[in-house]
This record gives C-alpha cells, sequence and structure tokens, in this order.
C-alpha cells in the first residue's frame, strides 16, 4: 500500500500527538507516496503540512481533510439538572471531508464556521445532516463515512445514509473499513460493508495514526491534561488498542488483510484511497494580499499625504525640531526611495489602512503610541502620521523595517491605550464590515517547563517537586533543562512522568484568541479561514503568521 489515508496531528487536541512535519516525515520512512491528513473539526495543520511537502527532496502528495462531528440535532441543548427535564437522545457521527478543490475548501471554511457558531457550538463544533449535505453540493468535497465514530455505529445508520446515497453523488462518496483488530470495528466493518455491497459504493481502507511507536500512554496523558484527568485515577479511559502508529506500509497491508479475512463470508473488497487522492488535486499556495480598497488611486493618495506631511512636519519645528535647508535634498532622496518601494512591492493600501485607524483613535482622544520598533525607520510613515519620530533625525534605517527582498507585511507595532481598544476595534468592524473583520487565533503548545508541570500533576507530584521547573527559561528546550541540577533530580526521581514529558513536548495544549490581534480583510473572511464565533467575538482559525500568509 503506498496510501496513508488516515493521520489526525497534534491540532486533534486529546486524540493525537503527532507533529504535522513528523507526520510526513514517517509516512516517507515508511514507504508511502499519499498523505492525508484529517484533523478533529480543524484545518489549522493544512499549512504546515503543504509546507512540509514543498521542502523534500522524494515529491509525495498530501491533501488536506476533517473530521467533523453530525448531531441528529446541532443545535439542541440537554436541560440542566436542576430543571428536573429528561433530556432527549441526540446520537452523532463524525463525517470526514476531503478537499478536493479550491471550492471544495470554501465550501469546508463554511461548513466549520457554521460548527464554530454560537448555535451550533457545545463543548465542541458540531454541525446537523442538512449542513453536511449543502457543504457536498459544491462538487469540491469527498465524503467517507468515518472511523473512531463512524456512521454505521450510529443507531439510524440505514436513514442517513441513505439520505447520502440520494444527496451526495457516487463519485464524491466513500465507505470507511477500519483494519483495526477489536470486536468493536470487526462490528462496524461488518455493517460498512454491508452497505458498501448494497449500495455499490467504493470503499477505502483507513487505519488511524495518533502517535509515534512507544508514545500511546503520552497521547492517554494528554488526553487528560487536556479534559482535566488523571493518570492515575482507577477509573481513567484507557482505549483498547495501543498501536494508533503510522505503520510501514507492509505491515497495513497484512492488517487489511487480516481485515478482509473476516469480511470474506459478506464479499470481496479492494481499497480505493488511490481514486480518492487522484480526485484531490487542492494545494495551499502563499494568497495574494486582500485588503480593503482605500483609495480610487491608492499611490496618488499616499504621495498626496506625504506631501501633505512634508508642510505640517518639515517646515515647522516638530518637538522642538526643524531639519536645516541643507538636510532636505537628503530627505526628498530618502522619500523617493521609500515611496518606490511601497509601490514596487503593494504595501501603499496598508500604509493607507494603518493611517485611518491611527488618525481616527487621535481624533476620538484615544492616545497612540509615538513609534515602536522598526517602523520608526520609515520616512513614509513619520510624514503620513502612522509615527511620531523623524528617521532621518535619529539614524534610522528603512530596511530594518521593510527589506524589499522581502514580500511580507511590514511590522507596524501600534500601540493603544487599554482602555479604550475596544472602541478601535468596533470603529474598524463597523467601517469595514463585520464581515471582513475578526480576531486571531493562539495556538498554545506545551513547553518544557509547562510539560513537565501539567504531566506532574497527572501523575499527582508534589507542587514541591514540581517547582524544578523555575529555572527553564523560555524557549529551551527539555534536552537542555537536563542539565539543570534541579530537573537532573527530578528526572532520576520521576522517570516515567518526565520521559512522558519529553515526548509531549511542543504538542499543542489549547487554542486562544491573540491578545491584541485583529485582521482586516478586503473580501468576507469566510472566503479565506473558518470564522469561529462562540461568544460573541469572531476570529478566524488561523494564528498571526498563517493570517499573513492569507490576509
Amino acid at each position: 500500500m503506498n496510501s496513508l489515508i488516515n493521520t489526525r496531528s497534534t491540532f486533534s487536541m486529546g486524540r493525537s500527538i503527532l507533529p504535522v512535519e513528523r507526520i510526513i516525515e514517517l509516512a516517507q520512512t515508511n514507504g508511502y507516496q499519499q498523505v492525508a491528513l484529517a484533523d478533529d473539526a480543524t484545518v489549522s495543520g493544512m499549512t504546515s503540512l503543504f509546507n512540509k511537502v514543498r521542502t523534500l527532496d522524494e515529491p509525495i502528495k498530501a491533501i488536506i481533510g476533517v473530521n467533523i462531528k453530525v448531531f441528529d440535532d446541532p443545535a439542541y441543548r440537554p436541560p440542566s439538572k436542576k430543571s428536573g427535564e429528561k433530556a432527549k437522545p441526540n446520537e452523532f457521527w463524525e463525517a470526514k471531508l476531503y478537499v478536493k478543490n479550491e471550492d471544495g475548501l470554501k465550501a469546508l471554511f463554511r461548513l466549520l464556521t457554521a460548527a464554530n457558531s454560537e448555535e451550533y457550538f457545545y463543548y465542541t463544533p458540531r454541525i446537523g445532516i442538512k449542513e453536511l449535505v449543502i457543504a457536498l453540493k459544491s462538487d469540491g468535497l469527498i465524503l467517507t463515512t468515518g472511523d473512531f465514530f463512524s456512521l454505521f455505529q450510529h443507531s439510524n445508520y440505514q436513514r442517513i445514509y441513505s439520505a447520502l446515497v440520494k444527496h451526495v453523488s457516487a463519485s464524491n462518496r466513500f465507505i470507511e473499513l477500519i483494519p483495526v483488530q477489536s470486536a468493536y470495528f470487526d462490528r462496524v466493518n461488518e455493517i460498512a460493508a454491508h452497505s458498501a455491497i448494497e449500495s455499490d459504493a467504493k470503499v477505502v481502507f483507513s487505519r488511524p495514526a495518533l502517535y509515534e511507536a512507544g508514545a500511546d500512554e503520552a497521547r492517554d496523558v494528554m488526553s487528560y491534561i487536556i479534559g482535566h484527568g488523571s493518570a492515575t485515577h482507577r477509573l481513567r479511559s484507557v482505549p483498547f488498542n495501543r498501536d494508533f502508529v503510522i505503520q510501514p506500509s507492509d505491515e497495513l497491508g497484512l492488517e487489511c488483510k487480516a481485515m478482509l479475512d473476516k469480511l470474506e463470508k459478506v464479499g470481496a473488497f479492494v481499497d480505493s484511497s488511490s481514486d480518492l487522492f487522484d480526485a484531490c488535486s487542492y494545494e495551499w499556495t502563499k494568497q495574494p494580499m486582500c485588503l480593503p480598497q482605500m483609495a480610487e488611486d491608492e499611490f496618488n493618495e499616499l504621495v498626496r499625504l506625504c506631501k501633505e506631511g512634508w508642510k505640517e512636519r518639515l517646515e515647522r519645528e516638530i518637538f522642538g525640531f526643524k531639519p536645516d535647508k541643507a538636510a532636505l535634498p537628503e530627505y526628498k532622496e530618502r522619500l523617493q526611495y521609500e515611496l518606490k518601494v511601497l509601490r514596487d512591492m503593494g504595501f501603499d493600501r496598508y500604509f493607507l489602512l494603518v493611517r485611518d485607524v491611527i488618525m481616527w483613535s487621535k481624533e476620538n482622544d484615544i492616545m497612540v503610541g509615538p513609534a515602536r520598533g522598526s517602523a520608526a525607520g520609515s520616512l513614509v510613515a513619520y510624514l503620513i502620521g502612522i509615527t511620531d519620530v523623524d528617521p532621518l533625525r535619529f539614524g534610522l534605517i528603512f530596511e530594518r523595517f521593510l527589506n524589499p527582498d522581502r514580500l511580507d507585511y511590514p511590522d507596524i507595532d501600534t500601540d493603544f491605550m487599554s482602555s479604550r481598544r475596544q472602541e478601535v476595534i468596533d470603529w474598524i468592524t463597523a467601517t469595514f464590515g463585520e464581515e471582513n473583520v475578526a480576531g486571531i487565533n493562539n495556538y498554545t503548545t506545551l513547553g518544557s517547563a509547562s510539560a513537565i508541570r501539567d504531566v506532574g500533576r497527572m501523575y499527582g507530584i508534589s507542587q514541591d517537586e514540581l517547582k524544578c521547573t523555575r529555572g527553564i527559561e523560555q524557549g529551551m528546550s527539555l534536552e537542555n533543562a537536563k542539565e539543570l541540577p534541579e530537573v537532573a533530580k527530578y528526572a532520576v526521581n520521576n522517570p516515567k512522568p518526565f520521559s512522558i514529558s519529553e515526548q509531549l513536548d511542543g504538542s499543542m495544549r489549547s487554542l486562544g484568541r491573540h491578545a491584541a490581534g485583529v485582521v482586516v480583510a478586503g473580501e468576507p473572511l469566510i472566503e479565506r479561514a473558518v470564522v469561529e464565533k462562540r461568544k460573541g467575538d469572531a476570529s478566524v482559525c488561523w494564528d498571526k503568521q498563517v493570517v499573513e500568509d492569507w490576509a
């Protein structure tokens, strides 16, 4: 077999601890030429997946997908215990969707946005069969029937599958058979196999991969950390199967043969994973910039503002300083150079947007910092009012702020008074449209110190012993941290928890909202991201770095 159809990364928090990059490395090591990543209710690993594939000397095909919970009634909320009402049954199954093309990715964005809406989100993102069918009308998505919570473990699987057969074309619909040795999967596979024969559907052999060999207990501990459990409680959840790893392709072939032997009485089945991979052609690439249009001719508008700023800031004293006339040719040469760079790189729109926000804030008596970081090196920024520091007066270099050899947005660090920051965000939202403005997600990972502390808590280690992490500096690896006497002593006294801490170092811990980041787009954000709106405030699924690649 050369297709690895079913991997989850550390973005499937509590279920997998495999870094995206490591998935690709293990796939190549074990003889696969095709890899599918399908995380739980998120596509946050997509950019890392395709970026990693591009660095490989030997090509490997990667496709992106997602697992999403499909509830009978996604909007249903169980009554509180105090109400005395009896909760009604509300079963779910997990659909798996793979992206065929750009249309499919956008359909997936819309689907996951609905799953993360205030109406549907309840502990986890969720949808209903109606939303699933609507998404599959795009012809850009392929549906498979799921693994751990397969469609065929649902009590009404026949009714649901009949609806899928009716509304989803056969080319976009596959049934998963799971080559895992357990009574549960044997039964699910038997039901799925019968459905495949009755509907003449193609099947894929799909074995979940969640961790590296020997890291099964570490994955369990990570699930306890996220779920606020304990690694020593006698009623803790311990999975029956301990080998959800990326197997060598020949071993996976043997697992599939064992599964087919059990299904022989139902019928003969051929793995159609290659058909699924062939149908998926989408590859993520860095997107062109997408900011709201700020003027009919934005470069001319920027030049006009610079001329006004020249009179305002260079022809009279500012903060007790006025440049000599003899220095003005140097200012002119610097301004011409900066404007040319901004025009060539297409950053005139970005400067106008930042200026609008700062000018509105100042006009409304909201204090704004004069300049911070490399932005103070721009004469254009000074002349149009973004900064209040004359770069030539203080010998500041423009290239430190904006290097013509790089295509990333220049970093204009701007400080607003914290007590009125929300007013600025509200104005941005009202001006550029609610559908175009949102916060930015933050990915929180287990660092060296937090890995020791969180794992230690799971094993009931005392706070006194966990104080060994105080000497670990931010960014220090556990390998280097072991050289600290306190950490070395902890590792000797607690070998198993420390070993698990090493395995979990860098794993995804939680998703949060960036404290200050706001993304403003020139089109609805749902065209470029999943928009999560769970408690009033919307944020996109990407972190700061990915937003820059998509903005």
